[in-house]
């Protein structure tokens, strides 16, 4: 398809209209477009790298405020292999989900989790069936050490909240991080009117780097009027058995009252394993909002789920320790002093009660 110059647009237009100012105004007009699309992949490249990495901070800020649902479904090879539906909660200061499994398998199991974390401790709950008593399945203080599946559970959960600034499993703060990060080409485009940037990268690197890290190369299409949020992308990842393949994209809403501002509304990954004939996808469903007023502490508590307060016991802890440390002390010790004197006894011909004692002659 032919494009219009600039120089002939200003034809028509001196042509159609006797007015210098609608002429000055469209001159202006088209100078400045001319002047957007002829930025290079350079300028880009650079907008990009000032921008982005600052408003995906800002976007997780917001993120830390999301309340709501998320379900997710699985899919090996074209069948539905786990489904998940989680509850979000979190008020700055704690933070809990709630996983109900579906597993499309002849068991049919289904089954409850709770994972929380208050600014006291961490603990989780399970239970078979909805219909059943909760379980305490862990529970430590902090300080004390919480139990580290909490905490990585409500890691990747609050994680997959930030979709909009993440590129399938990664952080895209991450990416551009990586020392073998590198960009091939940034360049503009439209979408139905809006200007979109896309990003085509290299990040390779060995698998056994440490941090793990896995894609090595692609490219993402971002929308910088909504915080460089992710619009799709391809990738190729790289693990210990192989590599793999993934496309993504992310449809987000306008968070009410936040112009400029996403709220995931759905997440689509599809991945192909190089390495042998599998096919994955997970469907991501948001159902989120950032209410005004944030939940109490009292939500994150054990006492929200029938049971008694736990009481941190870290000092009497200490002493119970020390109390049993001493009694062993004094328990060797005790033997040791026995068999000293058993050993003085018999070298002296008495035992312990002071009368005779005859000792059997040592063998030739």
């Amino acid at each position: 398809m032919a494009t219009q110059s600039p120089v002939g647009g200003l034809r028509r237009i001196r042509h159609q209209s006797g007015s210098p100012g609608i002429l000055s105004s469209s001159i202006l007009l088209l100078l400045t477009v001319g002047a957007h699309a002829a930025l290079s992949s350079e300028q880009v490249k650079e907008r990009f790298l000032n921008e982005a990495p600052k408003t995906w901070a800002e976007y997780r800020v917001l993120a830390s405020r999301f309340q709501g649902n998320v379900t997710e479904v699985f899919k090996k090879n074209g069948e539905v292999v786990n489904e998940k539906s989680t509850e979000v909660k979190q008020n700055g200061k704690c933070r809990m989900v709630i996983n109900c499994f579906a597993r499309k398998d002849s068991k049919a199991f289904s089954g409850v989790e709770v994972y929380a974390q208050n600014a006291s401790y961490a603990f989780s709950l399970k239970k078979e069936r909805p219909e059943r008593a909760w379980v305490l399945t862990a529970m430590g203080f902090k300080g004390d050490g919480e139990p580290l599946v909490v905490v990585e559970h409500l890691d990747w959960a609050f994680e997959v909240l930030g979709s909009p600034v993440m590129l399938y499993s990664e952080s895209l703060a991450e990416l551009v991080k990586q020392p073998s990060f590198r960009i091939v080409k940034a360049e503009e485009l439209k979408e139905h009117g809006r200007s979109l940037v896309r990003i085509s990268f290299d990040n390779r690197h060995s698998s056994e780097a440490n941090p793990f890290f896995p894609i090595q190369s692609g490219s993402v299409t971002l929308d910088p009027q909504w915080c460089w949020c992710v619009r799709d992308g391809t990738i190729l990842n790289r693990y210990a058995q192989g590599e793999s393949r993934a496309q993504v994209s992310v449809t987000a809403i306008s968070a009410p009252g936040r112009i400029g501002t996403p709220i995931p509304k759905r997440a689509v990954a599809e991945t192909e394993a190089l390495y042998k004939p599998m096919k994955g996808s997970l469907l991501t469903d948001f159902a989120l909002s950032v209410p005004v007023s944030l939940p109490p502490d009292s939500d994150f508590t054990l006492s929200a789920f029938g049971f008694p307060e736990p009481t941190p016991q870290r000092a009497g802890s200490r002493l119970y320790i020390w109390l049993f440390v001493g009694g062993i002390v004094c328990l060797i010790a005790g033997i040791g002093i026995r068999r000293f004197r058993r050993i003085g006894n018999v070298d002296t011909g008495t035992t312990s009660s002071g009368s005779a004692s005859v000792s059997n002659p040592s063998p030739p």
